[in-house]
């Protein structure tokens, strides 16, 4: 016990050099938690956004969608299915979705079109939410655009274009379509390759009654497992469960890019940390050679000693690491409730969150986390110098000028 009085005591004898290397703690575990805290906020509006574009948290599909995305891969039973997931209260959207080909006169586009019940589409996707002219699917025979890809074939709300897919005998169809409705998400990558009609459109056009090829589920990111799990319960082999990690590779990679680059930042915060450590206690104990060297010489043992000094710098760590953290949570704060706007950084990103202003969320394990690996780093840092002084021959110490 007296060794960590001690240790304590020895922080104020050089306050200033305590203040800056405690400032270069404090600072190293703001920058972690802050960042952190920004990470899980991008990964958490990144994901919950491109779900909302299309996606879903879940997706139901038949056993050979997997092999075989091309051709139509019904679902089976699909009204049985559907009074399923109605009856338990499950919010969803079947769908039945092909690649077409829109013709307006001389301009043509090809695309991914959705037959949905407008409804039910409604509490998967934001599409209806970010209509900016026109209203959304009300009828059949009518096709909702994105307002980019209207305004580059030079289409308005009400025009007429033909859409040709391939039915579900293989030969090509075509159908007339009114424009009801054109959106706008801000992401062009997306708007220019989506369009929507209704299911039973979507079914006449196709021949195919009474067909689905895929239902998509809301649910938030926590309750996940549990609406999976759910699912698993109700569905028996003939339907295939996916995920969104499964259904988007390509935001998963993005996202396990960042967690990497995010542990290369730890790695370099904390070295930079722990060589200032190491630096300040190899002057500390420089410093107090003939000090120690007395102690050595009264008897007291070399494990009181190095005790002694890793006690000092795990009380400066742990006092640096609770000013850190209290001042990036008092940052972090205040960044949820007035967002960071990265819009132009962001504007055509399709896996970013389309308001564009980030909002960090704080989770108390990552707090945790940087301030105990600041204390540990401090310590480790300590480790030499103090074994150094604990090792010192007495008589040396004590002619040390």
């Amino acid at each position: 016990m007296i060794d960590a009085k001690i240790g304590l005591r020895n922080l104020g004898r050089n306050r200033r050099r305590t203040l800056l290397t405690g400032s270069l703690i404090s600072f190293g575990v703001l920058c972690l938690i802050v960042f952190q805290a920004l990470k899980v906020g991008m990964h958490n509006q990144m994901i919950l956004s491109t779900t909302s574009l299309d996606s879903g948290i879940l997706q139901i599909h038949a056993p050979e969608y997997r092999n075989n995305r091309t051709g139509l891969q019904p679902l089976a039973q699909p009204d049985q299915l559907v009074a399923k997931l109605t009856g338990h209260h499950i919010a969803f959207s079947a769908r039945l979705k092909t690649a077409a080909l829109i013709l307006a006169g001389p301009q043509s586009s090809m695309l991914s079109i959705s037959g949905v019940h407008p409804d039910h589409e409604r509490q998967i996707t934001q599409i209806a939410a970010n209509l900016v002219e026109g209203t959304y699917l009300q009828s059949a025979e009518t096709i909702v655009l994105s307002r980019s890809l209207a305004q580059a074939m030079s289409l308005a709300v009400g025009d007429q274009v033909t859409v040709m897919a391939q039915d579900s005998g293989g030969q090509p169809a075509l159908i007339p379509l009114r424009i009801q409705g054109l959106y706008d998400t801000g992401l062009p990558s997306f708007d220019n390759t989506h369009a929507y009609v209704t299911l039973d459109t979507m079914q006449h056009l196709l021949k195919a009654d009474n067909v689905i090829t895929e239902i998509a589920i809301h649910s938030t990111l926590n309750a996940q497992s549990q609406a999976e799990s759910q699912l698993h319960e109700l569905l028996d082999e003939r339907y295939v469960i996916t995920r969104w990690q499964q259904n988007l590779p390509d935001l998963v990679q993005l996202i396990e890019l960042n967690d990497t680059t995010m542990s290369i930042l730890i790695v370099i915060v904390f070295s930079l940390v722990g060589m200032g450590i190491l630096n300040t206690m190899t002057m500390v104990t420089y410093e107090r050679f003939q000090e120690f060297g007395l102690l050595s010489a009264m008897g007291y043992p070399p494990a009181g000693v190095l005790r002694m000094v890793l006690y000092e710098a795990l009380f400066l760590g742990v006092g640096s690491a609770i000013v850190g953290s209290f001042v990036a949570s008092l940052i972090c704060i205040w960044l949820s409730q007035h967002g960071l706007d990265l819009s132009q950084f962001t504007s055509s990103n399709p896996y970013f969150t389309n308001a564009h202003i980030l909002y960090p969320q704080t989770r108390l394990i990552d707090v945790v986390s940087a301030a105990a690996m600041a204390c540990l780093t401090c310590v480790i840092s300590s480790v030499f110098p103090a074994w150094k002084v604990s090792h010192l021959d007495p008589v040396e110490a004590l002619r040390h000028q």
